[in-house]
């Protein structure tokens, strides 16, 4: 089974794509932001000196609301929905807004209105042909090169967010957050929602929005810890180790330097012919190197020394090897040399096709 996990840490998010057993992505994301987070909050005082309101979106934490901000007629005591938009400077209350977005990948929902905009950001403006529906929206830089299926079919999933917060807000305790909309954790399971069968999380608090967006199984278990998932312990255990067996006849040798990473690939068998199993082996070596570089958070230059390969095995590895690092953004492979040492550079930040 594949799965998602989100695990909230003692000071941020861990994020986990596994599949097939293996634990191959892994993001961090950051606790304490609140931009774009919903709060179902109170009115506490308008200020028309300032035009603006001064609200109350958690027990006592106050915020800064402006007229501008707001679509439509409030006063003190009244319960409004509002979007966290930035934090407040030199000790001042955070700016909210009560022309709040449901955000998603190719649409952004603004269910205060039935406008159907295109963000600022698009280079190429494009209008569907998209019947006036119940909520307002904005169509991103990213949905421009989709289909108007996908835009629909993400615009129900939004709205459905929209209506389950509707029914939600009228609930106690008030104020509360009432919709967490950490963009890095949203774009994580959307990246990968189409690979998996469930998301496991121990953090209730995004139950909406991965129910509505991902449509896949959600199981919230508040004592869910990945390190002691017993589906991991192979690459929790691998991740300490510098040896690390890849078959029941093979083993990559891995050693950070301070220049790069260096995996050395081994067969362990002096009386069996290597025959086909050398590219097999090979491949299964990347695929290893790859992961544990994708757990062990390094970045730079790596080497894999793979088996000698003949011309014709050269082909086919790296044509494999180009659709295994598919699978991880942050990793370019740069073509293997004469001496069979294959070359690869993992960055920082995901890395785009040109």
């Amino acid at each position: 089974m594949n799965f998602i996990f989100i695990s909230k840490e003692k000071e941020s998010y861990l994020l986990g794509l596994v599949k097939k057993g293996r634990w191959i992505r892994k993001e961090t994301a950051s606790l304490e932001s609140k931009e774009d987070n919903l709060y179902i909050a109170r009115v506490v005082q308008e200020l028309k000196g300032q035009r603006a309101y001064i609200i109350e979106y958690e027990k006592h934490e106050k915020g800064f609301l402006p007229y501008n901000q707001t679509y439509s007629s409030i006063k003190p005591g009244d319960e409004i929905l509002v979007q966290y938009i930035k934090k407040g400077k030199d000790n001042k209350f955070p700016r909210f807004t009560q022309k709040y977005m449901i955000l998603g990948d190719n649409i952004h929902l603004t269910p205060w209105t039935k406008e159907i905009r295109v963000s600022r950001k698009a280079k190429h403006k494009k209008i569907f042909d998209f019947e006036e529906k119940e909520y307002g929206m904005i169509l991103r830089r990213e949905g421009i090169t989709k289909s108007l299926e996908e835009i629909e079919r993400e615009y129900n999933d939004l709205s459905n967010i929209e209506k389950r917060i509707e029914k939600e807000k009228h609930f106690l305790p008030i104020p509360r957050l009432i919709l967490k909309q950490n963009k890095q954790i949203v774009q994580f399971i959307n990246q990968y929602s189409t690979q998996i069968d469930y998301i496991k999380t121990n953090d209730k608090i995004f139950k909406n929005i991965i129910e509505e967006k991902s449509g896949k199984d959600l199981i919230i278990d508040e004592h869910y810890d990945p390190y002691y998932d017993s589906a991991l312990q192979r690459d929790l255990y691998n991740i300490e180790n510098k040896r690390i067996k890849i078959d029941d006849k093979s083993e990559i040798v891995f050693e950070k330097t301070e220049a790069l990473v260096a995996v050395d690939v081994n067969y362990r068998s002096s009386t069996e012919k290597l025959g086909d199993k050398i590219l097999e082996t090979n491949i299964k070596a990347v695929y290893e190197m790859a992961i544990q570089m994708e757990l062990r958070s390094l970045t730079g230059i790596a080497v894999v020394d793979c088996i000698n390969m003949n011309q014709e095995m050269k082909k086919q590895f790296i044509r494999k090897t180009n659709e295994i690092i598919k699978e991880f953004p942050k990793l370019s492979f740069h073509g293997i040399t004469s001496l069979n040492l294959a070359q690869f550079i993992r960055t920082g930040v995901k890395l785009i096709d040109s």
